[in-house]
């Protein structure tokens, strides 16, 4: 949200605080002249083996118009990749239904695994989601 604060004509909102546990984005970007955008935040902590983000399930339903990537797998400052939503979306049901595939499972079902893109998948297409 600081990030978007500093830039002109721009201000942020936690979506949280103004709805508890908001479904499909976090934060409510305003222009001055009348525009919002959805930002869904999401991060990658140390924890686990991959670097991937994961997009959620709620997608189709509380769409968001942005994804910001949060690598905070380094030190401060933290790097942020930004996407657009239809992009970031197809190319992560992609990479799912690829995987799926691969696995004998339903390519078109979502399961207990939400889709998600890495800067380290083997998928060409999530790679340059995250590469931006």
């Amino acid at each position: 949200m600081e990030r978007i604060d500093v830039l002109p004509g721009w201000s942020a909102v936690d979506a949280n605080a103004a709805r508890l546990n908001q479904p499909g984005f976090d934060v409510i970007a305003r222009h001055d002249g009348g525009r919002d955008i959805h930002v869904s935040v999401k991060s990658k902590t140390t924890g686990g083996g991959r670097l991937s983000f994961e997009i959620g399930r709620s997608f189709r339903r509380h769409p968001a118009d942005v994804y910001a990537f949060v690598d905070t797998t380094q030190a401060e400052p933290w790097l942020v990749y930004l996407a657009g939503a239809r992009t970031v979306e197809r190319l992560a049901l992609e990479r799912h239904s690829k995987y799926q595939s691969d696995r004998g499972g339903n390519p078109d079902g979502l399961n207990s695994w939400s889709p998600c893109c890495s800067p380290r998948s083997s998928c060409p297409a999530s790679r340059t989601v995250c590469a931006l």
